[in-house]
């Protein structure tokens, strides 16, 4: 029997000895799960390597996407070489157009151990939060166009421009134009708060009317091309409603903001055909969804009425000329000739701003990275400049140019027309 409780003893000791040696080795706790697991390099010491994720929405912007996040994470690996450090970063991608695709992609990459994850589109950060939470997950968004955070959720960030920014860059430039009145037409789609934010009547300008082209009833191919008698009605309501105005102050002095979630050739034609509506100028925040070949179709209708646009100011300095020439010399430049636009710079300073805060933190859990990032986003600055943080880790001080058609040398030609600089907060409108 005492031979027995030695050997039982004897065996006991070993599982020890060998769970002593085993996390002395990777250099985690047993159960905390902090650190990513470690692997020998070639130098005998261990990588501390990291897997991240790229939550894409189309087969068309993945290659882009997909370059960026590697491209600035070859950068990250050669200077954690050079200085020695153990870390090493990688990212792999996943194509998920809507949220049922986008689920089952953030489940797969939590199961897989992924625990940062970059998307495209803004549903992944809207939707599932509860989820990211839950799971210590870090989700950073690069969408086109997003709503402001009304809180901070834990390890949610957006490194692109927010369409709060938007629709204050939008509101000085109306105000550096000399708008004292003002309309604004959305349709039910478009974010409902452009008219509670923009403009404010009474603090901004003197008045405020909203118009609302409802097409909750239609479907999708009917109110984008086929609403012909909706275009018109709603357009005569806009017609009158500006009239009104128009008895009160000088066309100069009135502006109509489109905040369409597209645009309908409908409603275009049919500004086309009143002469009161081209009379004024005409504001609008990006375009993310414009169909530029019908606004080209079009451009004269865009000329009469000023049609002004805000753009996200291009990406400079070298940085971005770095992540430029590296992609215009791949063979995906070669392959569809479309050059690299904000959303992938932004993508690039995305992975980049992670992967240091990975380092300084010592870890990829959520809630590890949350003052981290903020801290290293604040003094990062990269392909589309400074990434500092509010508390609601949403991005700010984003740049715009403003766009407009204009008649150049007997031909309609789209050009910069002023700038928004998001530190002065003041727009200049060029002559």
């Amino acid at each position: 029997m005492f031979r027995r409780l030695a050997l039982g003893v004897a065996v006991l000791i070993s599982v020890i000895i060998a769970t002593v040696a085993i996390t002395a080795y990777l250099q985690v706790e047993p159960s905390d799960g902090v650190h990513p697991p470690e692997v020998p390099d070639k130098g005998g010491g261990t990588n501390r390597t990291v897997m991240m994720g790229l939550i894409a929405g189309s087969n068309s912007s993945a290659p882009r996407l997909l370059y960026a996040a590697k491209r600035g994470l070859d950068e990250v690996n050669a200077h954690c070489q050079t200085l020695g450090l153990p870390w090493r970063f990688d990212i792999v991608e996943y194509i998920a157009p809507d949220p049922l695709t986008q689920t089952e992609v953030i489940q797969n990459l939590n199961a897989e151990g992924v625990k940062i994850m970059f998307c495209e589109w803004n549903s992944p950060i809207c939707s599932f939060q509860t989820y990211i939470t839950l799971h210590n997950i870090t989700m950073i968004g690069v969408p086109d166009s997003h709503c402001r955070s009304h809180k901070q959720i834990d390890s949610v960030y957006r490194m692109s421009p927010n369409t709060t920014e938007e629709t204050e860059a939008l509101a000085e430039t109306l105000r550096a134009n000399g708008v004292k009145a003002v309309i604004v037409l959305r349709d039910s789609y478009s974010y409902e708060y452009l008219s509670t934010i923009l403009p404010r009547e009474g603090t901004d300008f003197e008045e405020v009317m909203e118009i609302i082209h409802d097409h909750t009833e239609a479907e999708p191919s009917v109110w984008q091309d086929q609403d012909a008698e909706r275009s018109r009605a709603f357009m005569d309501e806009v017609n009158t409603k500006l009239n009104e105005l128009l008895q009160r102050y000088e066309p100069s002095e009135v502006g109509v903001v489109y905040s369409f979630s597209y645009v309908n050739e409908n409603l275009v034609k049919e500004i086309a055909s009143h002469g009161e509506l081209q009379s004024v100028t005409w504001y609008t925040t990006p375009l993310y969804y414009a169909n530029q070949t019908l606004m080209l179709s079009h451009s004269d209708v865009f000329a009469k009425i000023h049609f002004l646009s805000l753009s996200l100011s291009k990406p400079g300095g070298d940085e971005y000329l770095f992540l430029e020439e590296g992609y215009e010399g791949s063979s995906l430049y070669t392959f569809d000739g479309v050059p690299l636009g904000s959303k992938e710079a932004a993508l690039y300073d995305a992975v980049k701003v992670a992967s240091l805060a990975v380092i300084e933190s010592g870890s990829t859990q959520g809630e590890d990275l949350q003052s981290e990032i903020s801290i290293v986003a604040t003094n990062y600055v990269g392909a589309t400049g400074n990434m500092a943080l509010d508390a609601n880790g949403d991005r700010m001080g984003s740049d715009f140019d403003i766009y407009g058609y204009y008649d150049v040398g007997g031909s309609i030609q789209w050009v910069i027309a002023g700038h928004y600089d998001s530190k002065t907060g003041e727009t200049e409108l060029f002559s």
